[in-house]
C-alpha cells in the first residue's frame, strides 16, 4: 500500500488522469461568455455509490432464484 501512495494505479488513478485529461479539453473549447468558471477534474469524475454494508445478504434472495432456475444446489 506504500507504494500506491507514492505511485496511485488502479481504477481511480486511471479515472482522476481521465478527469484532467476532460477538464482540459473542455477548458479549452469552453466559450468564457457561456460558462464564466472553468471546469475542474471534479466536473468529471464518476460519483461512486457506497456499497452495502452486507451486500452478499442483500443479493442472496437473487442468487437463489437463479440457482433453481438453473438447478444448482443450495450448500448452505
Amino acid at each position: 500500500m506504500a507504494y500506491a501512495r507514492l505511485e496511485p494505479f488502479g481504477a481511480e488513478a486511471d479515472d482522476a488522469r481521465m478527469a484532467q485529461l476532460l477538464a482540459l479539453i473542455a477548458n479549452v473549447n469552453r466559450d468564457p461568455k457561456r460558462r464564466k468558471t472553468p471546469w475542474t477534474p471534479d466536473d468529471f469524475l464518476p460519483q461512486r455509490a457506497p456499497r452495502p454494508a452486507n451486500e452478499v445478504e442483500t443479493l442472496r434472495p437473487r442468487i437463489d432464484a437463479a440457482m433453481a432456475a438453473f438447478g444448482g444446489v443450495k450448500r448452505r
